[in-house]
């Protein structure tokens, strides 16, 4: 708990190394004690792909979101809406990447998901579909 806690001070106060330590001391634990697919473990998992792509480091990000996507695929099934996030953040990634392919299969991956999961009238469709408008728009 204490752990837990330090964690997201330093994640407050924008000390990524700090803040990375400490999610990846507490990932190690967590990993001895849950299975792979446990909530504690995707939640940590996401918090370092959030500091690596914070920070830059792309393709770094885009390795820990899709171990998340995986584990939330099994853990939730291949449709989820949990799953459609992860989606979400590669393909945004892609983008800051200037990935502009690659990143709108993954955002049409997550909104097709979102939109079969939240259905149309959700925030997160609208939030992809002005995402993929976006990336179209720069690609002219």
């Amino acid at each position: 708990m204490l752990s837990n806690r330090l964690r997201n001070f330093y994640f407050e106060a924008e000390d990524s190394e700090a803040t990375l330590k400490f999610y990846k001391e507490g990932l190690y634990i967590e990993q001895k004690v849950f299975e792979d697919t446990h909530p504690n473990v995707i939640v940590t998992l996401s918090n370092i792909g959030e500091i690596h792509k914070k920070t830059d480091k792309h393709d770094l990000a885009i390795q820990v979101y899709s171990r998340v996507m995986s584990f939330q695929r099994i853990r939730h099934g291949s449709c989820s809406a949990r799953a459609a996030s992860s989606l979400n953040d590669i393909g945004l990634i892609q983008d800051k990447k200037d990935q502009p392919e690659i990143a709108m299969f993954y955002l049409r991956e997550a909104l097709t998901t979102r939109r079969e999961v939240l259905g149309e009238d959700h925030l997160d469709v609208a939030a992809t579909t002005s995402c993929l408008g976006t990336i179209f728009f720069k690609k002219k």
